[in-house]
């Protein structure tokens, strides 16, 4: 059988995947669905202090991965919204902020769920609701 040609950005996924010992050849859906569990579940209280800062940190490259090859979905923003939103106890003003972005990502990603992959990055960068800009805001 022959290699499954990896997608767009998947030169530095595949020296990443070779570097965990993973695989290349079929390996790539169970990689994207890795990164995106891993983001599903990570949580501001997983670190010291809720530090949003740390959070991004452990979470930015399964983001770029997934960014890079076009398996980005959006509703991981709203995933990654409601996380900060129940795993950070910090309340005021940021946690009003989250939740008002959280009511905007979710219409959003309505808007786009029946959108080409394409469309749907343009349409969320153009309203700045992508995830790098709203994590970037936080």
């Amino acid at each position: 059988e022959s290699a499954e040609v990896p997608p767009r950005g998947g030169a530095i996924i595949l020296a990443r995947l070779r570097s965990e010992g993973g695989q290349e050849e079929g390996g790539w859906r169970s990689h994207y669905e890795t990164l995106k569990k891993k983001i599903r579940l990570s949580k501001p209280d997983q670190f010291e202090h809720e530090n949003i800062e740390k959070f991004y940190e452990h979470i930015v490259t399964s983001l770029d991965d997934l960014i890079s090859s076009n398996e980005y979905d959006h509703s991981l923003s709203e995933v990654i919204l409601s996380n900060i939103s129940s795993g950070c106890f910090v309340g005021g003003v940021f946690k009003v902020e989250i939740c008002l972005m959280l009511i905007k990502v979710k219409a959003a990603v309505r808007v786009v769920k029946f959108m080409t992959p394409e469309n749907a990055d343009i349409h969320m960068t153009q309203e700045s609701l992508d995830i790098k800009t709203i994590l970037k805001t936080l």
